[in-house]
């Protein structure tokens, strides 16, 4: 998963992997937790930011949304099936 800050103090770019398995989602050594609904919606929570899109095939793409010493910050995030 790779995303991107449109606005606020977070870092412009940062990525990581995923892994999902029955639905879930969930990360080595991160704080996150999250799902993925049968028709491919996805809610993610990574260390206190908040991420819901669409999965589609073996790619998705959707919002976030978090903060940074307390300042809002928001984008966009990309995911790929390794």
């Amino acid at each position: 998963m790779t995303i991107v800050t449109s606005s606020g103090s977070c870092e412009p770019t940062a990525s990581s992997t995923l892994t999902v398995a029955d639905g879930k989602i969930s990360a080595a050594g991160a704080n996150v937790s999250g799902s993925i609904g049968r028709e491919g919606l996805v809610k993610v929570s990574i260390n206190g930011a908040y991420a819901n899109g669409q999965l589609s095939g073996n790619s998705g793409s959707g919002k976030w949304n978090g903060a940074s010493a307390g300042i809002p910050c928001s984008g966009r995030w990309q995911a790929s099936r390794l």
